[in-house]
Protein backbone atom coordinates (compact mmCIF):
# COMPACT_ATOMS: atom_id res chain seq x y z
CA UNK A 1 0.00 0.00 0.00
CA UNK A 2 1.09 4.09 -0.97
CA UNK A 3 1.39 5.88 2.19
CA UNK A 4 1.76 9.75 1.60
CA UNK A 5 3.50 12.39 3.80
CA UNK A 6 2.24 15.53 5.12
CA UNK A 7 4.05 18.62 4.75
CA UNK A 8 2.83 21.92 5.97
CA UNK A 9 3.64 25.68 5.23
CA UNK A 10 2.81 28.78 7.52
CA UNK A 11 -0.09 27.18 9.37
CA UNK A 12 -2.18 26.54 12.34
CA UNK A 13 -3.10 23.10 11.95
CA UNK A 14 -1.85 22.20 15.97
CA UNK A 15 -4.78 25.02 16.99
CA UNK A 16 -7.23 23.80 14.62
CA UNK A 17 -7.12 19.98 14.75
CA UNK A 18 -5.57 19.58 18.79
CA UNK A 19 -2.31 17.83 17.47
CA UNK A 20 1.01 17.94 15.06
CA UNK A 21 0.32 16.05 11.70
CA UNK A 22 3.46 17.97 9.72
CA UNK A 23 5.58 15.29 8.49
CA UNK A 24 3.35 12.33 9.46
CA UNK A 25 2.44 9.60 6.86
CA UNK A 26 -1.55 9.46 6.06
CA UNK A 27 -1.13 6.17 7.91
CA UNK A 28 -0.24 7.37 11.42
CA UNK A 29 -3.68 9.71 11.71
CA UNK A 30 -5.08 8.80 14.79
CA UNK A 31 -8.60 8.80 13.06
CA UNK A 32 -9.62 5.86 11.40
CA UNK A 33 -12.03 7.44 9.19
CA UNK A 34 -10.21 10.55 8.68
CA UNK A 35 -7.16 8.51 7.80
CA UNK A 36 -9.39 6.16 5.10
CA UNK A 37 -10.88 9.78 3.67
CA UNK A 38 -7.85 11.03 3.36
CA UNK A 39 -6.19 8.44 1.70
CA UNK A 40 -8.88 7.65 -0.71
CA UNK A 41 -8.81 11.52 -1.80
CA UNK A 42 -5.16 11.22 -2.21
CA UNK A 43 -5.13 8.43 -4.27
CA UNK A 44 -8.13 9.78 -6.74
CA UNK A 45 -6.05 13.31 -7.33
CA UNK A 46 -3.52 11.03 -8.44
CA UNK A 47 -5.13 8.57 -10.16
CA UNK A 48 -7.67 10.74 -12.14
CA UNK A 49 -5.34 13.84 -12.04
CA UNK A 50 -8.37 16.47 -11.09
CA UNK A 51 -8.30 19.10 -8.80
CA UNK A 52 -10.32 18.55 -5.51
CA UNK A 53 -12.26 21.52 -3.68
CA UNK A 54 -14.01 20.70 -0.98
CA UNK A 55 -15.03 22.26 2.62
CA UNK A 56 -16.14 20.97 6.03
CA UNK A 57 -15.97 21.16 9.55
CA UNK A 58 -13.76 18.61 11.86
CA UNK A 59 -16.63 17.39 13.67
CA UNK A 60 -15.31 13.71 12.89
CA UNK A 61 -12.11 14.97 15.35
CA UNK A 62 -14.62 16.30 17.93
CA UNK A 63 -13.78 19.82 16.77
CA UNK A 64 -17.26 20.63 14.81
CA UNK A 65 -16.64 24.61 15.76
CA UNK A 66 -13.60 24.30 13.17
CA UNK A 67 -14.94 25.16 9.42
CA UNK A 68 -11.87 24.51 7.02
CA UNK A 69 -11.97 24.95 2.93
CA UNK A 70 -9.63 23.57 0.94
CA UNK A 71 -8.31 22.86 -2.56
CA UNK A 72 -6.09 19.61 -3.85
CA UNK A 73 -3.66 20.10 -6.75
CA UNK A 74 -1.76 17.07 -8.64
CA UNK A 75 1.99 17.96 -9.05
CA UNK A 76 4.16 16.82 -11.62
CA UNK A 77 7.67 15.82 -10.66
CA UNK A 78 10.61 13.98 -12.97
CA UNK A 79 7.25 13.38 -15.74
CA UNK A 80 4.63 11.93 -13.34
CA UNK A 81 2.18 13.32 -11.18
CA UNK A 82 3.11 12.29 -7.63
CA UNK A 83 2.91 14.70 -5.20
CA UNK A 84 -0.65 16.57 -4.50
CA UNK A 85 -0.48 20.23 -2.90
CA UNK A 86 -3.33 21.21 -0.75
CA UNK A 87 -4.23 24.91 0.53
CA UNK A 88 -6.21 24.58 3.49
CA UNK A 89 -8.21 27.63 5.33
CA UNK A 90 -9.72 27.40 8.59
CA UNK A 91 -12.31 29.84 8.98
CA UNK A 92 -11.63 32.12 12.28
Amino acid sequence: MVDYYSGVLRTHLVDNFGFERTGIKVSELRNQTRKTELFDMLHHILTTKETVYSKGDLNIDDRAHKKWQQVKLPLQRKDEINEVLTVLFFAS
